[in-house]
């Protein structure tokens, strides 16, 4: 072996006079590296998954009005002789008071709020019915009030969860003193 690597080294210089193809180095260069994969596209649009999730929210929250234990057909007809502006408020407050009471279901309280709140749907509903013979100029006003009365029902479902969270916390906070 010895006299191998004496040979190669006393003729180093003509061993590195030939200089390969660029051919021959891109060819193992592209052998060397991994070929390269194309990113993964999206396939969908956020704007477009937006406007898909609003229109099934919007739906689920017309289908759970038309399908609760508080809506009439006979009110649904009536309603579609009313402006377009009272009928999304409308359907607005009626969703927030469902949400209300959903939350109010944690809670223990007194009997006399149902009928309570049973009087305000009354209200409305009297209130609905007189539109029809209200003279044309006096008809915001009887839909002002109504709306009014969706408020005033939500307000009441807010002050009475206040509370009763603010119960809740001070009993909490009574309990850990204790310990």
């Amino acid at each position: 072996m010895n006299n191998l690597e004496d040979f190669i080294n006393k003729n180093r210089s003509e061993f590195d006079s030939e200089t390969p193809d660029l051919k021959i180095w891109a060819a193992i260069d592209k052998q060397m590296r991994p070929p390269k994969t194309e990113p993964i596209r999206r396939r969908f649009n956020p704007w477009k998954m937006g406007i898909a999730a609003s229109m099934l929210l919007l739906l689920g929250l017309g289908m759970g009005y038309f399908f609760s234990p508080n809506h009439s057909s006979k009110e649904a007809l009536g309603s579609a002789n009313l402006p377009i502006e009272f009928r999304e408020a409308e359907s607005f407050y009626q969703a927030e008071y469902q949400n209300k009471r959903q939350q109010l279901v944690n809670y223990t309280v007194e009997p006399t709020l149902e009928a309570d709140l049973n009087e305000f749907d009354q209200i409305i509903l009297e209130m609905k019915s007189e539109l029809k013979n209200v003279p044309k100029g006096n008809r915001e006003r009887v839909l002002s009030a109504i709306i009014q009365n969706y408020q005033t029902k939500i307000d009441i479902l807010q002050r009475i969860l206040d509370q009763l969270e603010s119960a809740k916390t001070a009993k909490s906070d009574r309990n850990e003193t204790n310990i």
